[in-house]
Parts: C-alpha cells; sequence; structure tokens
C-alpha cells in the first residue's frame, strides 16, 4: 500500500515537473515572438564608404540590412560595418548621442576614401552586418 502511494507520488511530482518546464518554454518562446523587431536605420545616421568615385554604385540597403545597422549602433561610438558577399559595401554607423543631437546634420549617403587624408580611414576596424 505505501509502494503505490509513493508511486503515485512519484508520477505526480514528475507530470508536475514536465508541465513545468513546458509552460516555461512555450511562455519564452511566445515572448521572443511578441519582442519588437529593431526599427530600420533612417538614411543620414550612417554613410556607404566607396574607395572612389569609380567604384561607386547605385546600392539599395535590403530592410534586413538597414535593421542590422540599427542593431550595431553605438550609443558614444562610430562603428565601421562590412557585409561578407560584397567588398563594394562598407558602412559608417553613427552613433546614438550625433543622432539626438539638436545641431545634428544627416550624413552625406556616400562617402569616398581617396577625397579624404589617409588618417582619417587608415585604422578604422570593420564588425561583420548579418
Amino acid at each position: 500500500m505505501q509502494k503505490s502511494v509513493f508511486n503515485t507520488l512519484a508520477v505526480n511530482a514528475l507530470l508536475f515537473l514536465f508541465l513545468s518546464i513546458g509552460i516555461t518554454t512555450q511562455a519564452q518562446t511566445t515572448t521572443k515572438q511578441n519582442a519588437p523587431a529593431t526599427a530600420p536605420a533612417r538614411e543620414g545616421t550612417y554613410q556607404l564608404i566607396f574607395n572612389s568615385r569609380e567604384v561607386d554604385k547605385d546600392i539599395q540597403l535590403s530592410p534586413h540590412e538597414l535593421q542590422a545597422i540599427e542593431a550595431l549602433r553605438k550609443d558614444n561610438e562610430v562603428v565601421y560595418a562590412f557585409t561578407t558577399y560584397s567588398d563594394d559595401i562598407r558602412v559608417k554607423i553613427l552613433p546614438r548621442n550625433a543622432i539626438s543631437a539638436k545641431d545634428f546634420k544627416a550624413a552625406e549617403k556616400k562617402y569616398y576614401k581617396v577625397e579624404h587624408p589617409y588618417e582619417e580611414y587608415a585604422n578604422i576596424r570593420y564588425v561583420e552586418l548579418n
């Protein structure tokens, strides 16, 4: 008799444990699905970097790339990013504190390395734009 009570309690405890894990997992999944997506970066808050005007192309960034740019944006630091699929796309991402400044002027869409001193871009470290 005590053995059957123990078995019943053990089965109930295991059932409760599995249900608790399932409810927690579903709640986490629902939270991730309802989390707001990063808003896409606005033109003027980033620049496309080209080596020279000769390699300039009309590049249209995808909504995914614009969201990735915004996700990489830092509060106080300029970030430089590249894509793995193209040598033509390099992006300068302006920091939030610069964008939110009352005297902020939108950045030109394109930046040409050959038109600026080498020191300006010689030590740029790029991160991957996913």
